[in-house]
């Protein structure tokens, strides 16, 4: 079985790297999403959040990977 980390990865992975909130609430991450995030942050993946005119049009990136595949982190 997957973490929620990394299935909060593929979840970017498989939507080009962007994801509304309405989307990840609908899934089994919910209601540990804010924590998976903070946890991938701090690991220095880089997600930027744009803000919807209501909350669950908000929008988070994640940075697409390297020309070799690597995620990109923040420096």
């Amino acid at each position: 079985m997957k973490s929620q980390r990394d299935q909060l990865i593929e979840l970017f992975r498989a939507n080009d790297w962007k994801v509304s909130l309405g989307h990840i609430l609908k899934t089994t991450l919910a209601a540990e999403y804010r924590a998976r995030m903070s946890e991938l942050r701090r690991e220095g993946y880089v997600i930027l959040l744009e803000r919807g005119k209501i909350a669950s049009e908000n929008v988070y990136r994640m940075s697409p990977p390297d020309e070799t595949g690597q995620l990109r982190m923040a420096i």
